[in-house]
């Protein structure tokens, strides 16, 4: 992997250079890099095997994933998107809304012109394993080989206990969980004085914070919090750093600006006016949900992530009410510490987390309580704030203990500091060695499920697009795609079917029930529908109504 070069700034008093090695020794420097190596592959193995195993049974987009190929497909098109994906906010509005920005679209859109088959699945791989890399060169930054390894881990543990993070990197809360975890790591190391991640940090933001609405508030908050260190700091670095950070975000954001300038109203009005006097999960939902993921016995320690919402709600009746504040307390004592005791990463750190969970709970309090039943997948979120809450734990109390040992006086014999780093990677490293075995075994069972769970209306696509094919001329067309008692079956293989259609030259369009899905630039059917597509006992008949 090709290291990103950051300036280092002089380190707080009574603290050692992060990540410094005084060893010298060339065997060192070679375990180092194969510690940050391990710590790339491992943190990628789940997304290249599921990809690799998703290519080899000649994987399809269905439902939100053939949308967003449909949609990236359309950046170099006529009518470019200038939009996220269609949010479920539009059920309590009475508007359509969409999330924020196309920022994925446009990053997806080479490979799926490259390819239209698989080019969604691997861009968004890529994609995914972009973002983790980002993250784990900034920890290399500050602390090296245990810095990687220790983010790497998160990942891994974030990949054990949400699956589909891996088997389905194409949809996009599931990338905007993985550049959240990013976002909230890269505001840490630039907090540390190492500005000239600034940029970097306003391109993951950027991507977490279009990629689903329940990132964009904490994106967001670590992002400001970020700059506001850096500009304090101002000296030429900075305000170059700040410069180039600025031009990253306005070429993120300036699509979706110039559609709220021009929309009449624009998205993010009718975000603000359809969340407006309604009723909402509240604080007392948000602290509990919190506490859940983050104390005693998060979340992420309970095994795989249900597939509802409502099953998380079910297991937020254990924490106590206190336990969220204490977990907030206990965050604001480590920067306050940290600071004190000149261990500023550590601070830093603690900051980051804690600026991010309250962006969380400022998010799951303002949930429209009459659409939480349509809303199935919003928990994501909890999943990396909780690894980042505990992995803060550990740290401090790691750090705690130290300096107990210093403040007891005991001499350290002298090449024991060598050795202790030493056991200390070996130990990390062990322990991600292992993360990696278990992730791509437990990664190879829950791709197959997936495909299995998916292979219904996998077959029925295609046997939909084969008889459309050859029954039909290639041209415009509008569908009509129904099934008795389903209509998410229906949904997944109409907007299969409407994305292949597309990658093969013809001229799809839906019925208006499903048009808005494809973005407010798609334009619904009007009239008859060509061919009208009937799911029926496992079966797909195509009714022609008016051949050409």
């Amino acid at each position: 992997m090709a290291s990103i070069q950051v300036q280092r700034s002089p380190t707080a008093p009574n603290e050692a250079p992060a990540g410094a090695e005084a060893t010298g020794h060339p065997a060192w420097g070679r375990l180092e890099t194969l510690a940050r190596a391990t710590a790339h592959l491992g943190a990628a193995a789940p997304f290249l095997l599921a990809a690799v195993i998703e290519t080899s049974h000649r994987w399809l987009p269905l439902s939100d994933d053939a949308v967003i190929a449909s949609r990236s497909w359309e950046v170099l098109g006529r009518y470019p998107p200038a939009l996220g994906q269609f949010s479920q906010l539009t059920l309590d509005s009475s508007h359509t809304v969409f999330d924020l920005g196309p920022l994925s679209y446009w990053l997806l859109t080479v490979p799926v012109h490259l390819n239209h088959e698989y080019g969604v699945l691997w861009g968004a791989t890529v994609l995914c394993i972009l973002g983790m890399s980002l993250a784990i060169e900034a920890g290399w930054a500050v602390y090296r080989s245990i810095g990687a390894l220790a983010i790497a881990t998160m990942f891994m543990l974030l990949t054990l206990g949400i699956p589909a993070v891996a088997y389905n990197a194409v949809w996009n809360p599931n990338i905007g969980a993985l550049w959240f975890l990013s976002t909230c790591v890269l505001a840490w190391v630039s907090t540390t004085g190492r500005g000239g991640w600034l940029p970097l940090l306003a391109f993951s933001a950027s991507i977490s914070a279009q990629s689903h609405f329940m990132y964009v508030i904490p994106s967001l908050a670590v992002c400001a919090v970020a700059v506001v260190v850096v500009c304090s700091r101002f000296d030429r670095r900075a305000i170059t750093a700040l410069l180039l950070a600025a031009g990253v975000s306005i070429a993120c954001w300036v699509v979706p600006f110039w559609q709220q300038m021009s929309g009449h109203p624009g998205n993010i009005s009718l975000v603000l006016q359809g969340s407006h006097g309604k009723d909402e999960l509240g604080w007392n939902f948000a602290l509990k949900a919190y506490a859940a993921a983050s104390g005693i016995d998060p979340l992420w320690a309970r095994g795989i992530r249900p597939v509802t919402f409502f099953s998380v709600l079910i297991r937020l009746g254990s924490p106590p009410k206190f336990e969220s504040a204490l977990i907030l307390a206990s965050l604001t004592a480590v920067v306050v510490l940290g600071w004190r005791l000149g261990r500023r990463q550590l601070a830093w750190g603690g900051l980051a987390v804690l600026v991010a969970s309250g962006g969380v709970i400022v998010t799951l309090a303002g949930i429209p309580s009459s659409g939480v039943l349509d809303v199935v997948y919003l928990d994501i979120i909890l999943w990396p704030l909780g690894l980042m809450v505990w992995c803060v734990a550990v740290w401090a109390a790691v750090e705690l203990m130290l300096w107990g040992i210093k403040l007891r006086g005991r001499e350290v014999p002298e090449g024991s500091g060598a050795l202790f780093r030493r056991a200390r990677m070996y130990s990390v490293a062990a322990v991600v060695s292992a993360l990696v075995v278990v992730s791509c075994v437990y990664g190879v069972g829950n791709t197959d499920q997936y495909l299995r769970s998916i292979s219904v209306q996998d077959r029925l696509l295609r046997q939909s697009a084969s008889q459309i094919g050859a029954r039909l001329s290639r041209g415009p067309v509008c569908l009509a795609v129904s099934e008795q008692g389903d209509d998410l079956a229906a949904y997944g293989v109409g907007m299969g079917l409407f994305w292949k259609l597309q990658s093969l030259g013809w001229e799809p369009r839906l019925p208006p029930a499903f048009a808005p899905q494809l973005g407010p630039e798609a334009s619904p059917c009007s009239g008859v529908p060509e061919a009208v597509v009937q799911l029926v006992a496992g079966q797909a008949h195509v009714l022609v109504l008016s051949p050409r």
